[in-house]
């Protein structure tokens, strides 16, 4: 019994509180959301006071004058149909009078994951180093093959940070930046020459033809038996750059029919490292890499080994945290960093070679480059497939992206070179297997494949 009378005085004393804290909330609400709150928290008060009122045989206290139902009025529109008009408390004449609800403000504008100050900060950084302004870089290796490649590596500390920072200086002679630039974001080739890239696919595709903008997803198996596959999400965009004194001007590529790039147009490529991305969720089999960092400038130079064919050089920033002892990683770097390079100048001769046997101007963007068919396998998978292929084949789209994303891989097998992929031609879509991975692939690089 005396637990009972506890809880009524309990009761009566929350009701009391409660009531008094309503009565204090502001009656100039404009929202409907803030007033039909403002009601509930006033009836919760009003009827716990009638609880304790009853159980105590106290007069049961009077409604407050906010506990009322809306009035819905009801006025006859402009074509004959009832308009209904909630949490409108006076009607006139001339229909019911609401409260003005302010506008929303303009949600500004997102930017994306590399925006042109990262190119101009590229720009500004290799002026530096060619003032000599940016020092502390210690040699790694040089290495030259005559009429292939002059190579040069040299590292340095990252400056607020434990990681180690790498540039690279590549001359190929005979071939453009172009050329260059299309080589280094075809992901399908680089899974013919790279032998640790066991997977490579378009997440996120925006602007492709002008910029080639694309977050794409790379899955790397190294060397070692104890480490785990390493996962990356890498945001990419490309510029023209052209240099006039101490400026530098960026476009984007031409994307008109048989336009070319100004061959003595630097090129620049900006790509990060996104920790978290919608259409590229977390797999606990893998170990996502980041932060990322590379950039690279393609530009034609005098050819190193003389005479008057052009050549193009690639210098290239780049660091990034695979998540392992930062020693054990330059120990690895040093040790396949030939083996890379000379696979790499492989790779660009059949590249080149199997794109210039289409007819292309080594100087016109290749409208069938890696990724120019994004769109057009997004659109194929959601009417033909929905969200599951054939032959195990899975077909992710995940919703909220830019222009959507799609991920294409072989279902329980992580990818490979192998991999089962849907090429689309002619609007056909059928089955096919490349070297060049699970992605489709522009003809250069089929071509290349086929040698």
């Amino acid at each position: 019994m005396a637990l009972l009378w506890l809880v009524i005085l309990v009761a009566f004393v929350a009701g009391l509180a409660l009531g008094k804290l309503a009565s204090q909330l502001p009656d100039d609400f404009t929202t409907s959301f803030a007033a039909r709150a403002r009601r509930a928290w006033v009836n919760l008060a009003h009827q716990m006071n009638v609880a304790a009122a009853r159980a105590l045989g106290r007069p049961v206290p009077a409604a407050p004058a906010h506990d009322t139902p809306m009035p819905m009025s009801c006025t006859a529109g402009g074509d004959g149909d009832a308009q209904h008009h909630l949490g409108t408390s006076e009607v006139t004449a001339a229909g019911p009078q609401q409260a003005a609800i302010p506008a929303a403000p303009a949600a500004p504008k997102r930017p994306w994951h590399v925006e042109e100050e990262d190119a101009r900060a590229l720009a500004a950084r290799l002026a530096a180093q060619e003032s000599g302004e940016e020092g502390g870089w210690k040699s790694m290796m040089t290495k030259e093959v005559q009429g292939m490649y002059k190579y040069s590596a040299f590292k340095r500390p990252l400056p607020g940070s434990k990681l180690t920072e790498y540039k690279t200086v590549t001359v190929t002679p005979g071939i453009t930046p172009l050329e260059l630039m299309e080589f280094l974001l075809d992901d399908a080739a680089r899974q013919a020459w790279e032998g640790m890239l066991v997977k490579a696919e378009i997440v996120e595709g925006r602007d492709w033809a002008g910029a080639r903008e694309a977050v794409v997803r790379w899955v790397r198996r190294f060397p070692f038996h104890f480490l785990t596959d390493r996962e990356y999400v890498i945001a990419r965009k490309v510029w023209v750059a052209q240099r006039a004194g101490g400026s530098v001007a960026l476009s984007p590529l031409p994307t008109a029919p048989g336009a070319s790039v100004d061959p003595r147009a630097d090129l620049y490529a900006v790509t990060r490292g996104l920790d978290h991305h919608p259409a590229a969720p977390r797999s606990s089999s893998l170990v996502r890499t980041h932060p990322f960092n590379s950039s690279w400038c393609c530009r034609a130079v005098p050819c190193p080994f003389g005479g008057e064919q052009p050549a193009a050089e690639v210098v290239l920033l780049h660091s990034e945290d695979i998540k392992i002892p930062e020693y054990l990683s330059r120990t690895a770097v040093g040790m396949g960093m030939a083996k890379f390079v000379g696979d790499m100048a492989d790779g660009i001769a059949r590249f080149v070679r199997a794109r210039r046997s289409r007819g292309l101007n080594p100087n016109t963007p290749d409208s069938l480059g890696y990724g120019h068919d994004f769109e057009v396998q997004l659109a194929a998978a959601m009417v033909g497939h929905g969200h599951h292929g054939h032959h195990g084949q899975h077909l992710h789209v995940p919703q909220g992206g830019t222009r959507g994303s799609l991920e294409m891989a072989r279902a329980g097998s992580g990818g490979g070179r192998h991999a089962r992929r849907v090429r689309i031609a002619d609007d056909d879509v059928t089955d096919a297997s490349s070297d060049y991975g699970p992605h489709v692939v522009g003809e250069g690089a089929a071509a290349a494949a086929a040698e």
